[in-house]
């Protein structure tokens, strides 16, 4: 089990949900290995029932909930009860203390019994359950939607509380491996902020030990992985790793995904936006541009585990099967730093809200690449607005400690001037982002952050 960290806010929102003065009802969900069932047990601890379903049919697991219930409600399974309604006004009546009932991979129950939204609506509606608190989880992120996002839904709007779970910060993972920010960096670009991933990793010695018999062993525990997320998710497991595994390999653009699956672009317009509600996929447009508006706009792999699966995983198969880890691990030793150089790149940008460079709040850092004077193509890492729009942060970033100040302050200043935006602000702020800025001699005009400044900041 892994050491439970961070969810903080989570477990706040509970707090406050469950020790209200009625009764609560609320609804977990988010990918599966994400760590909502840790969460929920950690939460409830000897103060709930926890009930976790399967696939068998609705009377087994109403008899399996009753044999839960009794292990705080003694002889409570010695009744048949014939419904799910029966049951949960039984729980009602049987307890007079406040409890919280858990009722995890929701989806399995409804499958066995389609009724049960409807059942459960009646017991809310009609508040028949003032004894204890209702939380429903599950991992199909898709199917949890409908059931209770969906506006036809029975159970659409009844919830006091609505949680999707998401990935945890790399933060928490360097303080898991008691690790450099560095190690870090380079273990978030293959794992995430998926806490089973991590606890996957902490059951190997090294990293290298991790990857090859977890993932590039054929019978590894994570060599499937996304088939499996996607039979969770999707109704289509097919069309969503066909284009996954293509923006993973540089199809960017959907008109390029479009043409290698031989297909309209508008066929992709539902499965790219379903991709990205569900945390696979995430949409770039450069600095300025609105997303709607957007002709530029290009699809990357949001998730670092997919990511690093779809570039080294899925295209090694056959080498994978036969078994040649010698030859793939020649391979991946080439690439491997282009992927931390970009997943490096991808954290700093996403720490620029919470880090007040300069005394300043900033609002979301984009890249901007293109040409603006319709002559030379530039691309800049980090541009960034202060939220009083009267700043600018623009900054590169460096998967190396080994660079000439000098030259990209020379660089970014050249790459602003054709970009043509400075005169609209009060203020230009540079900065530098490295691995490690310990040896690099610090100008007064410039802000240089490393990953220990960027792995603390995003926590």
């Amino acid at each position: 089990m892994i050491d439970f960290l961070d969810r903080i806010d989570e477990r706040a929102t509970f707090d406050r949900l469950l020790n209200k003065e009625e009764s609560a009802f609320a609804i977990v969900y988010g990918r599966r290995r994400i760590g909502k069932s840790a969460l929920l047990k950690n939460v409830i601890a000897d103060k709930g029932i926890y009930f976790l379903a399967d696939f068998t049919e609705k009377s087994m697991q109403i008899n399996m909930l009753a044999k839960a219930i009794a292990n705080f409600i003694p002889d409570f399974d010695q009744v048949i009860y014939p419904t799910w309604e029966s049951i949960l006004r039984a729980l009602d009546n049987s307890t007079k203390t406040r409890i919280t009932l858990v009722l995890d991979e929701f989806p399995y129950m409804v499958h066995a019994a389609p009724e049960l939204p409807s059942v459960i609506q009646k017991i809310v509606d009609l508040e028949l359950k003032k004894n204890y608190n209702l939380v429903l989880c599950g991992s199909s992120q898709q199917m949890m939607r409908e059931l209770f996002l969906g506006t036809t839904s029975p159970l659409y709007g009844r919830a006091d509380s609505v949680l999707n779970i998401s990935a945890m910060k790399i933060f928490w993972l360097k303080e898991y491996l008691n690790c450099s920010a560095i190690e870090a960096v380079k273990e978030y670009a293959t794992w995430g902020g998926v806490p089973r991933y991590w606890e996957i990793r902490k059951n190997y010695n090294s990293y290298e030990e991790a990857i090859h018999y977890a993932v590039f062993d054929k019978n590894g525990i994570l060599a499937e992985e996304p088939m499996r997320l996607f039979l969770d998710d999707m109704r289509s497991a097919v069309q969503a790793y066909s284009i996954v595994n293509l923006v993973g390999n540089g199809n960017h653009r959907i008109s390029e995904i479009a043409n290698k699956l031989e297909k309209p672009t508008t066929h992709f317009s539902r499965p790219m936006s379903n991709l990205i509600e569900m945390g696979y996929l995430r949409k770039e447009v450069p600095f300025g541009e609105q997303e709607k508006d957007s002709k530029k706009s290009l699809y990357w792999i949001s998730d670092p585990f997919l990511n690093f699966y779809m570039q080294f995983v899925a295209s090694n198969k056959s080498m994978i099967e036969m078994g040649l880890w010698s030859v793939i691990k020649k391979q991946l030793d080439i690439k491997i730093p282009h992927l931390y150089a970009n997943v490096w790149e991808e954290l700093v940008r996403n720490a620029i809200p919470y880090s007040s460079i300069g005394g300043i709040d900033w609002s979301m850092a984009y890249r901007y690449w293109g040409k603006p004077d319709k002559v030379n193509e530039i691309e800049i890492d980090v541009l960034a607005e202060s939220y009083d729009k009267k700043s600018l942060l623009i900054g590169e970033v460096k998967w190396s400690s080994s660079v000439k100040i000098s030259e990209i302050l020379a660089g970014l200043r050249y790459k602003l001037a054709i970009l043509g935006i400075a005169n609209r602000y009060e203020s230009i702020h540079i900065a530098i982002f490295v691995m490690d800025k310990s040896a690099i001699k610090k100008e007064d005009s410039i802000y240089i952050l490393d990953c220990e400044d960027v792995v603390s900041i995003l926590k």
